[in-house]
């Protein structure tokens, strides 16, 4: 009898351990999305500038699959530009930290408006976010600015 509740004992152990080493890695939990799926997010620039100037910017970001994820941009100018873009980064947490693992992006021409969209495939069982890079040119000025979105766990 003795024998067997050590061995039962040890069993357990084992198992604890090994869901122990199995956890997975969590952003901190002020960049995790509330709803768990998905996240999205719009800023606008309430300033009418009379220089050029990026005015409105929006991401949004949703987990479609265990094994995939929706991520979609927009970047607007306040006049023509010579281009306009969207930059699409994914970012996994791994290693405590957000590594880039993906990028997409669309560039427009002669336009005001630059918008962009694609379902990614990423890694199960880690947690994702997605760095939108959006900017413009117009006669050799640049301007840029960035959004983040909160992260999801895919899995």
């Amino acid at each position: 009898m003795k024998r067997f509740i050590s061995v039962c004992l040890a069993i357990m152990l084992l198992l604890a351990y090994s869901s122990v080493a199995f956890a997975v890695e969590a952003p901190p939990v002020d960049q995790i999305a509330s709803n768990l799926t998905g996240d999205s997010g719009e800023w606008f620039n309430p300033l009418r500038s009379s220089g050029f100037a990026i005015n409105y910017t929006s991401y949004s970001f949703q987990k479609s699959s265990s094994t995939s994820i929706f991520a979609a941009g927009r970047t607007e100018t306040n006049q023509t530009a010579d281009s306009v873009r969207v930059l699409i980064t994914v970012q996994q947490w791994k290693n405590n930290c957000w590594n880039n693992y993906s990028a997409t992006s669309n560039r427009a021409y002669d336009s005001t408006v630059c918008s962009h969209s694609k379902t990614i495939t990423v890694a199960s069982g880690y947690y994702y976010r997605i760095r939108v890079t959006h900017s413009a040119t117009l006669d050799g000025t640049v301007v840029s600015t960035r959004s983040y979105s909160k992260s999801v766990m895919v899995n």
